[in-house]
């Protein structure tokens, strides 16, 4: 399992591709997932004042994504989860597709646009694409308590934006139920979410002005 591709499937149309929420913060979103990728692995630590520094553990992050950002991590001095989640969010959306379309869990599609040609990546196996919404989906309708990893999945898509599209189908007690377990995340996860969130709000507050 990924956090970067679940996120980014919850983030998209399971059947089109189209996204449900702003690039902008499903890119920040990607970041977080990243960030906490490493966190669950041990590959990285965030201290008291959100600085993250890497680990020693010999073993490589398990996901492409992960293992990629590890490695710019690990050979720059020490940065706040800010810092981190910003520098990631400039690229993560990009690379997040690049590595579906490789995978083949995602196709490029055309289109024509009003000004420009459209480009969509449409999933190529839509039970694959919807697993992420459906997992959360039956945790909430079943008022289940989530590992870590859901958890994590639930706060980003939270975060996001997209929990409440996501969840459309459960009822407002159901969807209550999940949210009311999201402060009880582990501190380092918890750290990630809100820095991101507060970056997205920062960025949208800096648009409008």
């Amino acid at each position: 399992m990924s956090l970067v591709d679940d996120l980014y499937f919850l983030a998209h149309d399971d059947a089109t591709g189209r996204p449900l929420v702003s690039t902008g913060a499903t890119a920040y979103g990607l970041a977080g997932a990243v960030l906490t990728e490493l966190l669950i692995e041990q590959k990285i630590v965030v201290d008291a004042e959100r600085q993250v520094a890497p680990t020693t553990k010999p073993t490589p992050p398990t996901g492409a994504l992960a293992h990629l950002y590890f490695d710019a991590i690990r050979n720059q001095e020490q940065h706040d989860l800010r810092t981190w989640l910003t520098y990631l969010s400039q690229s993560v959306y990009d690379k997040a597709i690049d590595r579906l379309v490789t995978s083949g869990e995602l196709r490029e599609e055309s289109g024509n646009g009003l000004l420009r040609r459209a480009v969509r990546f449409r999933p190529t196996d839509m039970m694959r694409a919807t697993k992420p919404w459906i997992t959360l989906l039956h945790h909430a309708k079943n008022r289940q308590t989530l590992d870590l990893y859901h958890l994590a999945l639930g706060g980003l898509a939270d975060m996001t934006g997209v929990l409440d599209t996501v969840l459309r189908t459960a009822e407002h007690s159901d969807i209550a139920h999940l949210r009311a377990q999201l402060p009880y995340l582990w501190h380092p996860v918890r750290d990630v979410i809100e820095e991101a969130r507060s970056a997205i709000g920062a960025a949208v507050l800096s648009h409008r002005m």
